[in-house]
């Protein structure tokens, strides 16, 4: 939902990594405007023509502008458009949401497909592929080819379904390389372990496991903020009937900063940001009772959360030997870089320093140790290490786990082409190809990634090119010109 799209570094080293400039920032920039409907900010980085609506916050919450002021005071830049020629900052970030409401991937993509009757197009709810289908190649030598997948349907039974042209993979980062290796492509000993058998030893298959960890370990609380039931009815009531108000957005989510730490770091890229700085709401009632611990609607507590951008860390995907088309074995790997530590540390260390501007907004840190770090003063570096340790969670934004790579590397997945090495008939189209996580949430690069793809399908197979809008944006220069709703 939050559209950012990374920074442009993110996109140029993937081009030299893989060796293909289809992949250059320059060039993605045109894929992440096919996909974009933009009315607010008219520049050369943006376009109002595509399926996905993307627009500012239409309500300001109280605290994202006491957070606002408080970045301003420290000396921090503000940025106008982080989806512009500059990412690091602070900003209030523009949602994939229209007049109110969601534009997810369903509704911008999906939905109209399926309201126009497509032809071809068949959508399978709660089915459950198994496997991909693999055979011979056709002469000796030849890669297998694969010819269609197994899938339970929501009846519970199970079902072929075959390719006339290809078979995509679009499980995500987690489940993209269990089905890789269910169906015997992957680290062959892992595979064989579980009884299947291996068709491609790919060692790189599961591996790589990326994300953006953040600690929960800041939290500043708002006595004056209004959470009670009067409120919130009154903000149901506007939403019913206007579609304003507080529901229609993510509430303090809407407000971020991205900071270069300085922090030495392994392939940082090029003047991209190695942290952001997320804002997220609490509800905590007069009795201390947390009653809704993320609530992205009212809230009187606000959660400080460093995310480290660019982890040396890595996790892996996995299969279970004794149930490997079960829930695939997932180990996060967070924070076993000391670098990764260092940065966010860094982030809590910016929270502390932000303590004075945000008591002036009434916004006041609360200094009390988490029951697992008591034994430490709060804000040493003891303390930090231990709540970093007790209380990182995930950002949902996984990927890398069939990485793209030139095919020389033993530990790449995909081709740039984003086809599997070694098996024909084959690709991978999700967050899991990212060779290096973005600098940011991961939508946006997601859809850019399946934008790319559908013209390598087509060019693969002779269908017809995308067919641009018959009317062309106006030529654009630079500074781009934006009025975010700051204030």
């Amino acid at each position: 939902m939050m559209y950012v799209r990374g920074c442009s570094g993110d996109f140029d080293r993937w081009c030299a990594l893989v060796d293909d400039p289809r992949w250059c920032y320059t060039n993605a920039l045109n894929y992440f405007k096919r996909s974009e409907k933009n009315f607010e900010i008219i520049s050369r980085y943006h376009s109002a023509l595509g399926p996905m609506s993307v627009s500012w916050p239409p309500h300001n919450y109280g605290t994202a502008k006491a957070f606002e002021g408080a970045f301003a005071a420290k000396g921090y830049s503000r940025v106008d458009d982080i989806n512009g020629p500059g990412q690091i900052g602070y900003s209030r970030i523009q949602t994939t949401t229209g007049c109110g409401k969601r534009s997810s991937t369903y509704r911008a993509f999906v939905e109209p497909a399926l309201k126009s009757n497509r032809p071809g197009l068949t959508v399978l709810t709660y089915a459950d592929v198994q496997k991909v289908l693999l055979r011979e190649g056709t002469n000796a030598g030849d890669p297998p080819l694969a010819y269609g997948v197994e899938y339970t349907d929501a009846g519970g039974v199970d079902r072929t379904a075959y390719a006339a042209k290809e078979v995509i993979i679009t499980a995500g980062a987690l489940h993209s390389p269990q089905i890789l290796m269910c169906s015997g492509i992957g680290p062959c000993s892992d595979i064989e372990a579980a009884n299947l058998r291996c068709w491609v030893d790919r060692p790189g298959v599961g591996q790589n496991l990326q994300d953006h960890p953040r600690p929960t370990a800041m939290e500043f609380k708002c006595p004056l903020c209004d959470v009670d039931w009067n409120t919130r009815k009154r903000d149901l009531n506007e939403y019913d009937l206007l579609h304003l108000g507080a529901l229609t957005e993510a509430a303090i989510l809407q407000l971020t900063a991205f900071v270069n730490t300085g922090i030495e770091g392994a392939g940082l890229p090029e003047k991209c940001p190695d942290l952001q700085i997320i804002l997220l709401g609490a509800t905590e009632s007069k009795d201390g009772e947390r009653c809704m611990d993320n609530d992205v609607w009212r809230h009187n507590i606000v959660k400080w959360l460093p995310a480290v951008l660019h982890p040396e860390s890595r996790g892996e995907v996995t299969l279970d030997p004794s149930d490997p088309f079960g829930r695939p074995v997932v180990t996060l790997g967070y924070f076993t870089s000391q670098n990764d530590v260092k940065v966010a540390i860094r982030g809590l260390e910016m929270g502390v320093a932000m303590a004075d501007e945000l008591a002036k907004r009434g916004l006041i840190l609360d200094r009390t140790p988490i029951p697992p770090c008591r034994d430490f003063e709060f804000a040493t570096r003891e303390y930090w290490e231990c709540a970093i340790n007790a209380t990182s969670y995930t950002l949902w934004h996984f990927s890398g786990t069939c990485s793209m790579g030139k095919i020389t590397n033993p530990l790449a997945v995909v081709d740039s082409s984003l086809r599997v090495i070694g098996v024909d008939g084959l690709s991978v189209c999700d967050a899991s190809v990212m060779p290096f996580v973005t600098s940011g949430n991961t939508n946006a690069p997601t859809c850019m990634i399946a934008e790319q793809c559908a013209d390598l399908v087509r060019a693969r197979h002779g269908l017809p090119e995308y067919r641009e809008s018959p009317f062309p944006e106006p030529p654009f220069q630079d500074p781009p010109f934006s009025e975010p709703p700051f204030g």
